[in-house]
């Protein structure tokens, strides 16, 4: 009795030592946090998945995506054709965003968790060298309005009905934008799950991004953002139009005539700067037509004729969308959507992706940093994007994945792995 109680104390001293022995040794465990979400690459495009509440998700994102979110920013916002010195960022840029745009406190909310999951990953993620401070929510959250005060190109087309060889619409686009390293390198789709009621979605994104330029929901919905130069004069505040196209999105099923509903839902923001907007939506088994429309913003007025909803010309199966043609102004002519229009219009027979795919490569340009379509009639996707720019409209390097299933990224989304 007396050996076994002697044994029985020695191993549970031992197992003691054991446990104690990374406390006396100045270490400790990392215990890695609940994540809500996972990342891999397919095809060479890496793909972030969540799922949860929105500040789960936030709190993923910034997790995994911590060190990407500090290079993201200090190359993005501190070291661009707009801001010529780092230091701008907080003596000009911070102060003007911050008393022009209204941000939902939900989308704040979204950006402190997003801290949260940075600061467990890292806590030096948050360290910002050229600004000689920490990394706050604020500075995230007004990097989606960094597109409202300087705007490029961009161009879209969608097709359906006879133009296409399924029910449709097939829909896509280029996003042209001023390129810098991290953008390039940094790219990333983003899968999430819908939250509150919302839909699940997908778009092409960067991490730690509070908005949508190019995004498809699970009930049928495309969206993709062009921007068009005219600007705001006065001081009341603004939704940034990725915010107001994420909310979109998320919250929009499609009914009776989708494009009329959008723009109605559109106008219940100000907005700073005018935009197209590439909108298109499926059918359904209750006799709703697949169709799309472009919402042209107007940031000169804030009556109910804010938002001017352009259908396609003369009962034509397809739209055609680029940064100049607008209904509300007298139309400029542009090279990229007479190329679209043209390359629809000269085509013998229906479109698929395949051919969708080259279509969209006519109207491309030095600037395109991606290129998205989709079929919502079937629920594929392709991918397109630039990885290094050489001054040239066909030059640089690109990753081009091959044909994926929303249904299985939303899967995987909601699973935590592939099936």
């Amino acid at each position: 009795m007396r050996i076994d109680k002697l044994l029985t104390t020695r191993l549970f001293l031992a197992t003691l030592v054991s446990l104690l022995a990374p406390y006396a040794s100045g270490q400790t465990t990392a215990v890695e946090p609940k994540l809500c979400g996972h990342f891999r690459a397919i095809d060479g495009l890496d793909v972030l998945f969540l799922h949860g509440s929105d500040e789960e998700q936030a709190f993923t994102e910034g997790y995994l995506c911590a060190t990407r979110i500090q290079e993201l920013f200090s190359d993005f916002a501190l070291h661009n054709a707009f801001v010529p010195k780092p230091a701008a960022w907080d003596i000009a840029m911070r102060p003007q965003l911050d008393k022009s745009i209204a941000l939902p406190e939900r989308l704040r909310a979204w950006g402190a968790a997003l801290l949260r999951g940075m600061e467990a990953r890292d806590p030096e993620s948050l360290t910002i060298a050229d600004l000689d401070r920490k990394l706050t929510a604020d500075d995230v959250l007004a990097i989606a309005a960094l597109p409202d005060f300087v705007g490029l190109m961009c161009s879209s087309v969608a097709v359906w009905g006879d133009g296409a060889a399924k029910p449709g619409p097939l829909v896509g686009r280029n996003m042209d934008y001023s390129a810098t390293p991290k953008l390039l390198e940094y790219v990333q789709v983003v899968v999430r799950t819908g939250r509150d009621g919302r839909a699940d979605t997908v778009s092409l994104a960067w991490p730690g991004l509070a908005g949508v330029v190019t995004g498809v929901s699970d009930r049928g919905v495309f969206l993709a953002i062009h921007d068009v130069m005219t600007k705001k004069v006065g001081r009341e505040r603004c939704v940034p139009r990725t915010v107001a196209l994420l909310d979109l999105l998320e919250t929009f099923t499609p009914d009776t005539d989708p494009g009329i509903a959008a723009g109605d839902a559109l106008r219940r923001s100000r907005f700073g700067m005018g935009g197209n907007v590439m909108f298109a939506w499926r059918g359904d088994a209750n006799g709703r037509a697949p169709g799309a429309a472009i919402l042209e913003i107007g940031p000169d007025d804030f009556t109910e004729d804010g938002v001017t909803v352009r259908g396609p010309a003369d009962g034509q199966p397809f739209v055609t969308c680029s940064n100049h043609y607008r209904m509300r102004t007298e139309p400029e002519p542009c090279w990229r959507f007479k190329a679209l229009f043209d390359g629809v219009n000269e085509r013998d027979h229906a479109f698929d992706l395949a051919a969708l795919r080259q279509l969209v490569r006519r109207s491309q340009v030095s600037m395109t940093l991606h290129q998205v379509c989709a079929d919502l009639a079937s629920g594929e996707i392709v991918f397109r994007v630039r990885r290094a720019v050489d001054g040239k409209r066909d030059g640089g390097r690109w990753t081009e994945t091959g044909i994926w299933s929303l249904a299985d990224l939303f899967a995987e989304a909601r699973n935590g792995s592939a099936r």
